[in-house]
């Protein structure tokens, strides 16, 4: 594939409590289940960069995507995910805690 123009970003919410995704590799038989606490982290990060970063540090070489569980959207700074509300907040001495798992399995 041959990339160009803006890398590709989705980002999901509507998980319930505890939210999952998996990703297999029919290729090597294998599989990954990626299961996290979606009441701290209620949004998922899906980006795929196909070589449509032809400056630093890629130039153009980086394919793979990305499926990440984030706490706010989007990921374009922190004045954005402010305005529109999703930003996270830890008060002083405030102490809060997440879990994520990783299972990988056989297909």
């Amino acid at each position: 594939m041959k990339g160009s123009g803006t890398p590709a970003v989705y980002n999901l919410s509507g998980f319930s409590d505890q939210a999952w995704y998996k990703v297999e590799n029919d290729a090597i038989g294998m599989g990954m289940k990626v299961e996290w606490d979606a009441t701290a982290m209620p949004y998922l990060w899906h980006w795929q960069e196909y070589g449509a970063t032809k400056g630093y540090p890629w130039y153009g070489r980086h394919y793979n995507i990305g499926v990440e569980p984030f706490s706010s959207y989007p990921t374009s700074g922190l004045e954005e995910v402010i305005r529109n509300g999703s930003a996270g907040y830890i008060g002083p001495k405030e102490v809060k805690t997440c879990w994520i798992r990783t299972s990988p399995y056989e297909i």
